[in-house]
Parts: C-alpha cells; sequence; structure tokens
C-alpha cells in the first residue's frame, strides 16, 4: 500500500490516495465505502458485494490494486480496481465484480469527483504493473470517471479514450400510490395473465418467497443454481457458475440480507424450484443481477411472477425505483418506465505500449462498430444461428 499525502503536525491533512493491493488492507475502509455506495445509490458498487465477488468470482491470477482517497481517515472515494492480464501480456485494469454485473464504477463524496478522480489518476498512473488499459464496463452513460481519468492522467499527453458499446437498461421508478395503483395501469392482458397464472401455481401448491433465514438462504442459492443451469444448460451453468456462486452469494447475503439489501426471490413446489431471482439494493434503488426459470412451467410465466412479487415488495419497502437490469429484452418492458444508457469505455495511457494497446484492441472496436450498425431482429437471428 502507498500513500499519496502525508499529515502535517498540527494540521488537518489533505485529501490522501493509498492504492491497495491485498483485500485485507481494505477492511479498514469498509464501513465508509459502504456509506459512498448508499449515498450514490449503487447497489452493485457495495464492498460487500464487490469484494465477496473478488474472493469468490475472480479468476486466478488477477491482483487487487484498488484506489483508496481518504482525509482524516474519512473516506472520499474508492475506484476499486483489480488487474489480469491479456492473452498479449498487456496489463488490463477493471472494476471489481463489473464482469459479473452492470454498473460497478469508483463511488466518492457528491461534489468531489474531480479532486478525487485527480487522486485516482495519480495513484493508477504509479500502479505496478504499469496499466495499459483501464476498462469502464456497463456503467451508466452519465457516469463520469472515465472523462476524468483522462482528464487527471499525469502525463503531457492525455490517454486514448474509446467508447466500445452501448446498451439499453430499462428501470421502473415506483412513483404510484402504491403498487396495487401501478399495477392497475398495466395493460388489461397482462393483468390478467399474471393473475392467472399466479392462482395456477398456487393451486400447484408453489410458495412465493423471499429468503431470510440462514436455511432459507441456503435453500434459495441452491435453487438459483439450478434454475440457471437450466436456463444456460448443465454443462455451461457448471462451467461458469457452480465453483463461485454458491459462496458469493451466501457471503452477501450474511452481510446485507438483514439490512433488505439483498433479496432473493424464489418460486418452490414440494422443495423442487420454480424460479429464482436475486435483487441487490441500496437506499431506494432496487438493481436486479441475474434469475430463470424451469421450462417444464413456462406457461405460467415464472420469472414474471417473481419479478413482479419483488416489485411489490420494493414498493412496500418504500423503495424509489428499480434498476432491470442492461439488455433490451421484450419482459423487461412490461414492467418498465423508461430506459437508461450503459456504456463500455476503454482508457488508454502512453507509454511504450500505447499503440501495441490500441492494435490489440482494433479487432474488437471494429465488431462493435459493425455490431451498432446491425439491427436487434439481425442479431436475435445470428444468436439462433449460433445457438
Amino acid at each position: 500500500m502507498t500513500a499519496l499525502a502525508e499529515r502535517a503536525p498540527g494540521f488537518e491533512t489533505k485529501p490522501t490516495a493509498e492504492l491497495v493491493e491485498e483485500a485485507a488492507a481494505l477492511e479498514p475502509w469498509r464501513a465508509g465505502w459502504d456509506r459512498l455506495a448508499l449515498a450514490r445509490r449503487r447497489p452493485f458498487c457495495a464492498p460487500a458485494w464487490m469484494l465477496a465477488w473478488w474472493r469468490h468470482g475472480a479468476r486466478p491470477g488477477c491482483r487487487l490494486r484498488t484506489v483508496v482517497v481518504h482525509q482524516d481517515r474519512e473516506v472520499l472515494g474508492i475506484a476499486p480496481f483489480f488487474v489480469e492480464r491479456t492473452k498479449a501480456g498487456l496489463a488490463r485494469y477493471r472494476i471489481l465484480a463489473a464482469p459479473w454485473c452492470h454498473g460497478a464504477e469508483p463511488v466518492a463524496t457528491p461534489g468531489r469527483e474531480r479532486e478525487v478522480g485527480a487522486l485516482f489518476a495519480r495513484a493508477l498512473a504509479g500502479a505496478d504493473p504499469r496499466p495499459d488499459l483501464l476498462e469502464y464496463e456497463a456503467v451508466p452513460e452519465e457516469s463520469p470517471w472515465a472523462e476524468i481519468l483522462r482528464d487527471e492522467w499525469p502525463t503531457d499527453r492525455p490517454p486514448w479514450l474509446h467508447r466500445d458499446r452501448s446498451m439499453p437498461a430499462p428501470f421502473l421508478t415506483l412513483e404510484a400510490a402504491s403498487f396495487d395503483a401501478w399495477f392497475s395501469g398495466r395493460s388489461a392482458n397482462f393483468r390478467q395473465q399474471m393473475r392467472r397464472s399466479r392462482r395456477k401455481l398456487e393451486r400447484e401448491g408453489a410458495v412465493f418467497a423471499m429468503a431470510q433465514t440462514e436455511a432459507e438462504i441456503r435453500q434459495g442459492i441452491e435453487a438459483f443454481r439450478t434454475v440457471l443451469r437450466q436456463k444456460w444448460g448443465v454443462e455451461r451453468g457448471r462451467d461458469v457458475l457452480s465453483a463461485w456462486i454458491d459462496p458469493m452469494l451466501a457471503e452477501v447475503a450474511r452481510e446485507l440480507v438483514g439490512e433488505r439489501r439483498f433479496r432473493l426471490w424464489t418460486i418452490q413446489r414440494d422443495g423442487q424450484p420454480i424460479a429464482a431471482h436475486v435483487f441487490v439494493a441500496a437506499a431506494g434503488e432496487v438493481s436486479y443481477w441475474l434469475g430463470g426459470y424451469d421450462k417444464g412451467w413456462s406457461a405460467q410465466h415464472p420469472s414474471l411472477l417473481a419479478i413482479l412479487a419483488a416489485i411489490e415488495d420494493a414498493w412496500q419497502s418504500g423503495d424509489q425505483r428499480m434498476d432491470l437490469g442492461g439488455g433490451p429484452q421484450a419482459y423487461k418492458y412490461r414492467f418498465a418506465s423508461g430506459e437508461r444508457t450503459l456504456a463500455w469505455t476503454t482508457l488508454v495511457p502512453r507509454g511504450p505500449r500505447h499503440w501495441r494497446t490500441r492494435l490489440s484492441l482494433a479487432p474488437h472496436q471494429a465488431c462493435a462498430a459493425i455490431a451498432r450498425r446491425v439491427s436487434d431482429e439481425t442479431k436475435e437471428r445470428i444468436r439462433s444461428w449460433l445457438g
């Protein structure tokens, strides 16, 4: 860990940036980090989520390179990066948990983003290994961090900044007086379909529940893994998730479920999962992470019903907005009241490997440019052909 400012005896310190390379060294800053995530209403920026992913979901060979900015022991900002080597040997800096969620980014005290970002830039520029590229993945389009790091990077020439691609992210604002008032504004067909499907499931003995006790969480995580394997196929589900999903979610739940910030909704019948969906919350913002369902029950729309149960609960909890996650899937728009844009951005600092890095990115960026010109209908046909 390295510090970029020192305490002057008898005087208040200036903001200090520390580059943290071991997860244990982040523990003293954890409470302040969480306060910032709540202040910014960023569920996936909470240390409980990010550090659980780091411990259980990060690939071997990745190394922590997180910058903490503080003043008199008060946390002013966190840039939670880790570094991995690309196949070309380049040092690729990414945000913790970004490979597996949308909206993971640095957080800072409101109004001090530029000041804090300048210290982020200095600390990262001096990190070992030196960053060949830094990525912001699936962050809100209005996020200022890529531009701040470009502007504040301590070199004569600023880094090259490229917006790689974007994606719509539907959301629902919980503005109506109640869930019933909002639901009554949905189409008659949707209301009838949801009521009829729920009655059918309940007649079959299905139980809708949000896991709260340790036993319920354990059973809910098992249900979650089961339905995702069905969603993606047994082999892909086993390869991608089973090694880390259970301990990660269990750790997150232990820390956040008591504050209703971790919400695992399931529909089960006789102990067998029909659907399971994970949501994470922060100060009135609820973000949908991932879910799936047993295809044998698809006629009863279990995923829609599970999300609807989570929406009703969010209204009762006094939340203000539900983020339905990135992607223009049709089912999300059955709930949504609007959408925002998520952006993927790459920053390439100047240095000996600048052009080598740019060249390594060119094929991917060319594909992304072509994809932007292809209609959604054509993309769906290509996905279908590829299985």
